[in-house]
């Protein structure tokens, strides 16, 4: 019975038993944490605005597609320097098939001809599941698609910072 009360009583401060150990590393991080997903998008058929994110990610390993979006909620044409683009607006989710994500927000410019895009992604804080719970940060985004694809090609990258 003591023995069982020193063993409890030296784990009160210690990692608890069950977690997963990277877990622990990235959640108690002081430094920004490197980021990055290769993925493609393929447009929802019965959704209209949303794309089903098939790919990787730091982190989160392989992309669950059910679960893991994107939803465009504002295209604007602008002009920038006399060059016609849309303007993109939106949210999403990313999940890995460890079942750890998170929800972001995005905005982007894409060229008129769809082969080219940019824009950043804005984690939303407190939306982080398993090794991403209190994460924030806003990730660089770029892509495009070829006329000939039923699909987008994303990289993002950037740093995840938990708090």
């Amino acid at each position: 019975m003591l023995m069982a009360g020193v063993l409890l009583s030296g784990c009160e401060k210690d990692t608890p038993l069950f977690e997963d150990q990277e877990d622990v590393e990235l959640k108690s991080a002081q430094a920004p944490i490197p980021f990055k997903s290769n993925n493609r998008a393929v447009y929802h058929p019965e959704i209209p605005g949303r794309y089903m994110i098939h790919g990787t990610a730091t982190h989160a390993g392989k992309l669950n597609p059910q679960e893991s979006f994107y939803q465009f909620t504002s295209m604007v044409p602008t002009e920038i320097d006399g060059e016609m683009f849309m303007y993109l607006e939106g949210y999403g989710k990313m999940v890995g098939a460890n079942g750890h994500g998170m929800e972001f927000t995005f905005w982007s410019y894409q060229t008129l001809d769809y082969t080219s895009y940019h824009g950043q992604i804005i984690l939303t804080p407190g939306s982080g599941t398993g090794q991403f719970t209190g994460a924030t940060g806003i990730l660089n985004s770029s892509g495009g698609a070829l006329p000939e694809d039923d699909f987008v090609f994303n990289k993002i990258t950037g740093y995840l910072v938990y708090n």
